[in-house]
């Protein structure tokens, strides 16, 4: 919805108020951490997800060549 509201905004008030909306939203996010948001006494030493590190860096990197070499072949040629 966001983009959608956005693309709103920008075409029919002005492209400016796409970044006063933020305005409100965050005063009351900010709010809304200060007073609600406890952090846990306890503190442990976690874990290292050694499979999903491996798993998160092996997809960007394939997103990463999907980006950079989409629409072309191995040659370089467009396809």
């Amino acid at each position: 919805m966001g983009p959608l509201i956005g693309a709103y905004i920008a075409d029919y008030i002005h492209w400016s108020w796409v970044f006063y909306i933020n305005l409100p939203i965050g005063v009351v996010a900010f709010f809304l951490i200060a007073f609600f948001y406890k952090e846990s006494v306890e503190h442990s030493k976690e874990k290292i997800g050694y499979l999903g590190a491996f798993t998160l860096v092996a997809s960007i990197l394939c997103l990463m060549f999907a980006f950079e070499l989409g629409g072309k072949n191995m040659l370089g040629t467009l396809l």
